[in-house]
């Protein structure tokens, strides 16, 4: 199976990507020529040592305000996949910030996750990961069957971070919906709604009124999408 692309959790911090982001970057370049880095805030002043440790495109969500990354992330992932860009690997640190956005991204595309990985590789069975087990005596591998993305984590230093002299990353915004700006869209798209099947729909004739009301807003949240 060949793995067509491979999407990193990229964390920052002190203005700089953290040295298990620059070592799952290092990792992902070895899979795939196309790299894509995921950041919880704006990624402008990191796109240099991201690209230069292999990534060819870095996602942002933008500024945070301080909330934690995980729905941000997860949602913002979910919607680039949703509109046609799914990697076949998804490499996560396993770290806090790792684990919660890869448990939420594993709700959101109901797939299954393996973490606390040291290894991965493209093989004849598929993506394999490699697990250590009885306290690193004993190592186990892998194979995910179905359809990607794979969602994987990794043990800190499971991999050296080695530049690869890349230019900087380009930069794509994919902010998420504050819960506000999702209720202001769905009022807006209901009241559109109904005033256009009032309009359009209402039939008068001699004997018979007809008229066809819109039928209300669901108020499943998920169909609107990013959301943080």
């Amino acid at each position: 199976m060949a793995i067509n692309s491979v999407w990193v959790f990229a964390q920052v911090q002190g203005g700089a990507p953290t040295t298990g982001t620059l070592e799952l970057l290092t990792k992902a370049r070895s899979l795939s020529s196309n790299v894509a880095a995921f950041v919880g805030g704006d990624a402008s002043a990191v796109a240099g040592a991201l690209g230069e440790y292999g990534a060819t495109k870095v996602y942002a969500t933008g500024d945070l305000a301080g909330k934690l990354p995980g729905p941000a992330v997860s949602a913002a992932m979910k919607a680039v996949i949703d509109g046609g860009d799914s990697p076949s690997v998804i490499m996560f640190p396993q770290n806090y910030e790792g684990r919660d956005v890869m448990s939420r991204l594993s709700v959101k595309l109901d797939k299954t996750v393996l973490t606390n990985n040291v290894d991965i590789a493209d093989s004849a069975d598929g993506v394999v990961a490699t697990t250590p087990i009885f306290g690193g005596n004993l190592l186990v591998t892998t194979a995910f069957t179905g359809s990607g993305p794979h969602l994987v984590s990794f043990r800190p230093k499971s991999f050296a971070a080695e530049s690869a002299s890349g230019g900087a990353a380009q930069v794509v915004a994919h902010p998420c919906q504050t819960l506000a700006q999702r209720v202001r869209q769905r009022f807006s798209r209901y009241t559109s709604r109904r005033a256009l099947v009032r309009s359009s729909t209402k039939q008068r004739s001699s004997s018979l009124v007809v008229v066809v009301s819109a039928k209300p807003a669901s108020t499943r949240w998920s169909r609107i999408s990013p959301r943080c």
